[in-house]
């Protein structure tokens, strides 16, 4: 699975250990990685001015706009799924939806096999958090055979919303 992550900063050499020397000084670029998210994550060298916990954070904000979903897109998607698909309900202003953010890009890649996993931005997509009565955020749905099969409200370990999908994979 690539990602397409954009870095805004300073590097120095070869700093997303692709063998591509990016340069130095200041630059914004993007790149599609083929590699695991744990690796991207540590493969981030902070930009001047910012922790390497920023600048991680930054990087994961951006490739979750690779799982974004919307209304239009949701019954082909979801409902009409062959496979569990879980949904992260999340907004962009929400502290505990960006916290499991990586815990959620982890579960997209490590279940991609088995599993779909989406985000709803529920500012953009109200009506299906309206739908599916969705009233504190993050929530996390499960959906399997075009039902909601689990559900789990407020933040929690990779472990345990990982355990929502092994439960569907069941």
């Amino acid at each position: 699975m690539a990602f397409n992550v954009t870095l805004i900063g300073e590097g120095f050499g070869d700093d997303w250990g692709d063998g591509e020397d990016e340069g130095v000084g200041h630059f914004k670029f993007e790149k599609s990685l083929n590699r695991p998210l744990h690796a991207i994550h540590r493969l981030i060298s902070p930009p001047t001015g910012y922790t390497k916990s920023q600048a991680q954070r930054g990087v994961f904000i951006t490739m979750a706009s690779n799982l974004a979903i919307t209304a239009a897109e949701f019954d082909q998607e979801v409902l009409n799924s062959d496979m569990p698909v879980l949904i992260d309900f999340w907004a962009e202003w929400c502290g505990p939806c960006k916290a499991i953010g990586p815990s959620i890009e982890q579960i997209s890649a490590e279940y991609a096999d088995r599993a779909k996993v989406y985000k709803v931005d529920v500012d953009s997509n109200g009506e299906l958090a309206m739908k599916y009565s969705v009233m504190s955020i993050p929530a996390l749905l499960v959906f399997k055979g075009g039902k909601e099969v689990d559900r789990m409200v407020g933040a929690a370990p990779k472990a345990q919303i990982a355990a929502l999908l092994d439960r569907a994979l069941r």
